[in-house]
């Protein structure tokens, strides 16, 4: 949900009493008003964009005004001038979850942005704001009732995952600290713990809290999932079934959390095995969150190890549209590569079997490669030979992280002879093209095969 909408139902529906037999719901908030009146509203096209990451979240200056504006844009949709607009806001959603971006979610339910703000603030400015009245719901009998006592470590784990939920890395980390402190196998601590530490970059350290959170209480979710998540991107081509094993108790721990569902279709994609179950998972994940874009290029992985090209574009196209950064964009264009290359070579190896032949591919050089494996053409911006070669390479399609694969190293030409003294080590700036094997999950990293230099002179 866009944090305008999140904000602003929250302080709608936060300002709700019960008054003897009525609950009344979209009642007027004076603080906020009074910011309105006083203060100058955010343009609309700058509200629809804010993020937890903007000034408008963060800074004080800002962030009140935001609040402000964002209730009384969803006091004017939901029940403003007698519920007249509730039509706008159910299109606004429904084009979002149908994958639209937020530009075009608001172009299609809103129309003209300029005109909606002067509406808002005529709307501010009446002072004339309607409420809803329900009737009031039935009293709890003292028998429904059930308390227990929290310890003082507990109460220092919930308020670690208000902060962290909240986006306050630092406050988290500080009562969980403590809450560790007094009791060192409180599960839920470490569970929070993990997640501060991740969101803060120790990804070592937020492995190490979930690992504990796990073996405090084997059915925390939050934990499973983050483990999994963690162990998978340190080492993405590698089989680990804990990966599986932690995914699998995620879904039972909370069947409605996509990414679980997402991950694991990764996951069993990379090791090409139960294919067709990978298959519902990422599909689950979509039903979950049909506008997620990483769901869908995980459903295009799947089908491209299942040779269902067709399924498997209709997806990429989908997760490029839908996309909510330029990496989700890269990362379905750099697919989408990778597929129009594996159908050409479906093509090849078919007209090859129907005439006797056998499929060959060869580059510049005239050598053979594997029919199955990426290339791409660039420069050498970073390289390091610490513990094998690691090097960044800069293509037009994005920045790739390759290495060489583990006792094997990298095979490495040129259409002209290679110096004698030459040394991967000394790559850095060289115009090379390279052909790798991805890594599952991820287009923009993988292991090295062969590397073509196509400098004079490395």
């Amino acid at each position: 949900m866009p944090t305008w909408l999140s904000e602003g139902l929250a302080d709608f529906f936060g300002n709700s009493r019960i008054d003897g037999k009525t609950a009344i719901v979209g009642e007027a908030s004076p603080e906020l008003l009074y910011q309105l009146v006083h203060n100058k509203m955010i343009p609309l096209d700058t509200l629809f964009r804010v993020d937890r990451s903007s000034p408008y979240y963060n800074e004080d200056s800002k962030v009140t005004m935001f609040y402000a504006e964002s209730w009384a844009l969803v006091h004017y949709l939901l029940v403003g001038d007698n519920q007249a607009h509730r039509a706008m806001l159910a299109t606004y959603l429904a084009a979002l979850d149908a994958g639209e971006k937020q530009d075009g979610a608001a172009a299609k339910a809103f129309g003209d942005l300029k005109k909606l703000q002067d509406n808002l603030e005529t709307y501010i400015r009446r002072y004339a704001f309607y409420e809803v009245h329900y009737p009031a719901p039935a009293e709890f009998s003292e028998a429904d009732l059930r308390v227990r006592s929290i310890s003082e470590a507990d109460v220092d784990a919930y308020k670690g995952g208000l902060s962290v939920a909240r986006g306050r890395s630092q406050d988290a980390k500080t009562a969980l600290e403590r809450a560790i402190q007094l009791d060192a196998k409180n599960a839920h601590a470490y569970q929070n713990l993990a997640m501060t530490q991740y969101f803060l970059g120790d990804r070592a350290d937020a492995l190490e809290s979930a690992s504990k959170a796990i073996s405090f209480d084997p059915q925390s979710m939050v934990a499973r999932y983050l483990r999994a998540y963690l162990t998978f991107n340190d080492s993405p081509e590698e089989r680990n079934p804990q990966i599986e094993t932690d995914l699998r108790a995620a879904i039972g721990g909370d069947p409605d959390f996509a990414p679980s569902y997402g991950l694991l279709a990764v996951y069993m994609a990379g090791q090409e095995e139960n294919l067709p179950e990978a298959l519902e998972f990422a599909q689950k994940a979509i039903s979950l969150e049909p506008g997620n874009a990483e769901f869908r290029l995980a459903a295009a992985q799947v089908l491209m190890r299942m040779r269902n090209f067709d399924a498997a574009r209709a997806e990429l196209l989908t997760a490029k549209q839908s996309a909510a950064s330029s990496q989700q964009t890269l990362q379905a264009e750099m697919y989408l590569t990778s597929l129009d290359d594996m159908e050409k070579d479906a093509k090849l190896a078919t007209e090859a079997a129907q005439s006797g032949g056998e499929l060959r591919r060869r580059d510049a050089l005239g050598i053979d490669r594997d029919p199955n494996a990426a290339e791409a053409t660039g420069t050498v911006s970073e390289v390091s030979c610490v513990a094998g070669l690691k090097l960044q390479l800069e293509t037009a399609n994005g920045t790739l992280a390759l290495r060489d694969a583990p006792g094997r190293g990298v095979k490495i030409e040129s259409k002209e002879k290679i110096p004698e003294n030459f040394t991967p080590c000394s790559l850095k700036g060289s115009h090379v093209t390279v052909e790798y094997t991805a890594d599952a999950g991820q287009v923009h990293s993988g292991t090295i095969q062969v590397l073509v230099l196509l400098d004079a002179q490395p």
